[in-house]
């Protein structure tokens, strides 16, 4: 797995899921809550791709998101 995003911004986790999950992507998401782990460090959101060899796909998806 490798990491594709993580964002303080939830919404843009939620529209990048979406974008992977119309490519037919498989991803894991993490640290959805966004609390701390005890140190008060916030922990973000983050969207993992399960396959490596998806990872370039997934990052022209994420281009074309943060493009708009």
């Amino acid at each position: 797995m490798k990491l594709l995003l993580s964002s303080s911004d939830p919404r843009q986790i939620e529209f990048v899921r979406r974008d992977l999950s119309k490519a037919g992507i498989a991803y894991e998401s993490r640290h959805l809550g966004g609390h701390d782990d005890g140190s008060g460090i916030p922990v973000y959101p983050e969207l993992w791709i399960k396959r490596t060899d998806d990872y370039p796909r997934a990052a022209r998806v994420l281009a074309r998101r943060q493009g708009q």
